[in-house]
């Protein structure tokens, strides 16, 4: 029933284009307008397709990020190639934030970071330390990472490839296609749609407090 009235929304969606695209073409006819007609007819199907996958999308299967999770982002950060970030980190204790993984508490402390060259691949490990119980390793493999967004007391990972997250309680995959971000449980393989605020960053970690 989902899908059946998801084809008629977006069929319908379609159907106002091709209606105001022939309206156009009837009454203007002119060269111009026939590249305006192509534009909506484009927009159209694109409207249709995303009105379609909307309908039909799992809210279960949706990982909203809050702003109040995300550190607030220093003003005047400068972006740094991932060779002259990991060759002049400094390895300090702080707060990590990983998009659609929920914030833990105590503090992380980086204990170092490396970039293979001949894998593209940036690695990241610390330790944490919660406020009550043991400490643990947490491990983050990144590819496909060009910059690093660096501030004084923060830096930051926007757009990458894929990052594999390894926690003892946690084994997860985050990948970017397109302007989607996929969670992927390693565990039982998955797959969830993380939704992050326009401009926030995918990965940060903030040693200002």
């Amino acid at each position: 029933m989902k899908k059946f009235v998801a084809f008629l929304l977006s069929a319908a969606v379609l159907f106002l284009f091709i209606l105001v695209a022939w309206y156009i073409y009837i009454h203007y006819y002119t060269t111009p307008t026939l590249i305006i007609i192509l534009l909506l007819i484009v927009t159209g199907v694109l409207l249709a397709i995303t009105t379609y996958l909307r309908i039909l999308r799992d809210p279960s299967k949706v990982i909203q990020v809050s702003t109040t999770a995300i550190p607030s982002i220093e003003s005047g950060l400068i972006y740094a190639t991932i060779t002259d970030f990991c060759n002049k980190i400094e390895l300090n204790e702080g707060q990590l934030f990983i998009a659609g993984i929920p914030t833990e508490n105590g503090v992380h402390q980086l204990l170092n970071a490396d970039y293979d060259k001949l894998t593209d691949q940036t690695t990241l490990n610390f330790t944490h330390k919660p406020d009550s119980g043991k400490k643990a390793k947490w491990q983050l493999i990144i590819s496909g990472v060009t910059t690093v967004a660096v501030g004084d007391e923060q830096f930051m990972f926007y757009g990458f490839d894929q990052l594999h997250v390894k926690t003892p309680a946690k084994d997860v995959i985050l990948a970017w296609k397109g302007s989607r971000l996929d969670y992927i449980d390693r565990t039982d393989e998955t797959t969830y749609q993380v939704q992050i605020p326009s401009g926030e960053p995918t990965v940060a970690f903030d040693w200002s407090k």
